[in-house]
């Protein structure tokens, strides 16, 4: 692992561009959903029926990074 993060710290520091982490928001939904656990009873394991682990997008969101961030002070900041 060490090696890895490694070789990666180089060929980030030999890169020109400056990599900037981005956010991906994905909405899934159930393709068949479950019947419910009726009381009292231990709810069934998903991989008993395969088709209860079948999952569709609803919604895929990807976001930039953010630009800078504008702060407002209220107060004075010492030593600035």
């Amino acid at each position: 692992m060490l090696g890895s993060t490694a070789a990666t710290l180089r060929v980030l520091s030999g890169s020109t561009k400056c990599l900037q982490p981005a956010r991906n928001t994905w909405i899934l939904r159930r393709v068949y959903a479950p019947e419910p656990t009726p009381p009292g009873k231990v709810q069934r394991s998903p991989e008993e029926l395969p088709n209860l682990m079948k999952l569709e997008v609803v919604e895929y969101e990807t976001l930039k990074p953010a630009g800078p961030l504008k702060v407002i002070l209220l107060e004075d900041v010492e030593g600035l």
